[in-house]
């Protein structure tokens, strides 16, 4: 304050000066009095400049200060207050007096004791305790929140011990793998009947033999279909990695009977017997296993016989004649996909060499009786075309001629010939084309309903 008034005292000596001299020049008594009020407001309003902004700024002090000693109050009156409550045993009263005081460690310890363990775990969760929220929870009896509550706080081990207490296995068996513990997921996911995911899981651990084990309790019950052809081709597969290559084989047949051209079946099977030195195992109802019989191509010169031959031979059983005749169908598949279709079929041209591998040979006779009538008409020869002449090839297999083709059944000439298999060699053998089977694929499919029918 001192520098601003030295700086005033100039102009308040200069009124003075020209009231008592006056201005030069001028009448002494006219400009005093109109300089005097002038510098007196001047004076007035630097003042108040000053002094207005130091009154403000004390009188926020003082309402500060007011306002500190009734927080002080309030505070020391609910200290009191909750002190008394929990020395009466009221801790839940006494809880919500600290956590009104903002004091949340004192209140969840309080809350804890009153047995309000609900709002314990609110206020260890404001406080970001997360292992103090699950136990709350489990004080509390919410098993089920307190193993979500770990599961969200990543504390995956402790969610996997609280589910298994629920019972929930599934969700033990994520908290495990989350967790990093595959084989205890693995093992969760077994009792929880999720036998897949049990052994996508033992599979990743590199157990293929208990994966494959875990996959095959999955199909336990089901027949192979269009609808889970990909589940036994996997299963099959898991059996080759597992070093079980005879069940794989097995599995791998299944599939192609559904579905002979699924994937790379063909060839895995292939490989298989490759690796195995086995042959093929037929598709049959009734000759699975059965060795072939009636054929003696080591008594031939090149160690070869036609079928022909074998029917001339006679003597040869209706179950035997089919075996035979399904080895033919599946060569023949295999040629007609590699894209050489035999132009004629007949026994003349179908040889089985000393270990019944079957091949063709050129055919540059024709016999009629073997043609399709569509081929005959003119048209080019196809998969339905070759099964009419496959179905006239069984015929003859089963009745030694064909003398009674389209007169009367296989099993009226023949005898001990069953019901399913003159359907089928009669359907085969169908004149009109579009009442025979449509290819080689809806045989091998039929042949493989027939073998589940008789296996229940």
């Amino acid at each position: 304050m001192v520098k601003p008034l030295m700086a005033l005292a100039p102009l308040v000596w200069l009124p003075a000066a020209a009231a008592k001299n006056g201005p030069v020049g001028n009448d002494p008594g006219i400009g005093s009095a109109g300089v005097s009020r002038g510098l007196q407001a001047l004076f007035t309003g630097v003042i108040l400049i000053v002094l207005v902004p130091l009154l403000v700024c004390a009188l926020r002090k003082i309402l500060e200060h007011v306002r500190a000693r009734k927080e002080k109050s309030f505070v020391e009156e609910l200290t009191l207050e909750a002190g008394k409550r929990e020395q009466a045993g009221e801790f839940v009263s006494a809880a919500l007096a600290y956590e009104k005081l903002k004091n949340l460690e004192r209140a969840a310890e309080l809350y804890k004791k009153g047995r309000d363990f609900m709002k314990a775990a609110e206020a260890y969760e404001l406080m970001g305790q997360t292992d103090k929220i699950s136990e709350m929870y489990e004080m509390a009896g919410d098993l089920k929140r307190a193993a979500d509550s770990r599961m969200y706080y990543r504390d995956f081990s402790g969610a996997a011990r609280t589910y298994n207490q629920l019972g929930d296995k599934r969700m033990a068996a994520e908290a495990l793998m989350r967790s990093g513990n595959k084989l205890g997921a693995a093992r969760a996911y077994r009792e929880a009947k999720d036998y897949l995911r049990a052994s996508a899981l033992l599979k990743e651990a590199g157990m293929y033999r208990e994966a494959a084990e875990m996959y095959a309790i999955s199909l336990a019950g089901s027949a192979a279909g269009k609808a889970n052809l990909d589940k036994f081709y996997e299963y099959a597969a898991l059996l080759e990695t597992a070093g079980d290559p005879a069940k794989a084989a097995e599995v791998f047949i299944t599939v192609s009977e559904v579905n002979p051209h699924y994937r790379d079946v063909r060839q895995r099977i292939e490989a298989l017997d490759a690796r195995e030195g086995r042959s093929e195992p037929d598709v049959t109802p009734e000759a699975a296993g059965e060795p072939l019989q009636g054929i003696t191509p080591e008594n031939t010169p090149e160690g070869e016989i036609t079928l022909r031959s074998l029917i001339r031979a006679g003597g040869i059983e209706p179950r035997h004649s089919f075996r035979i005749w399904v080895q033919v169908l599946k060569v023949l598949d295999r040629t007609q996909r590699e894209g050489r279709l035999p132009q004629i079929l007949t026994p003349e041209c179908i040889v089985v060499d000393s270990r019944n591998n079957v091949t063709f040979r050129e055919n540059t006779s024709k016999d009629f009786a073997y043609i399709a009538p569509e081929v005959v008409a003119g048209s080019p020869p196809d998969t339905v075309s070759s099964v009419y002449s496959m179905g006239v090839i069984l015929y003859e297999m089963l009745t030694g001629s064909l003398d009674t083709l389209g007169i009367k059944r296989p099993g009226e000439v023949g005898g001990n010939v069953p019901d399913w298999l003159e359907e089928l060699t009669l359907k085969c053998c169908e004149r009109k084309r579009e009442a025979r089977y449509q290819g080689l694929d809806e045989i091998f499919s039929v042949l493989a309903d027939l073998k589940k029918r008789m296996q229940e």
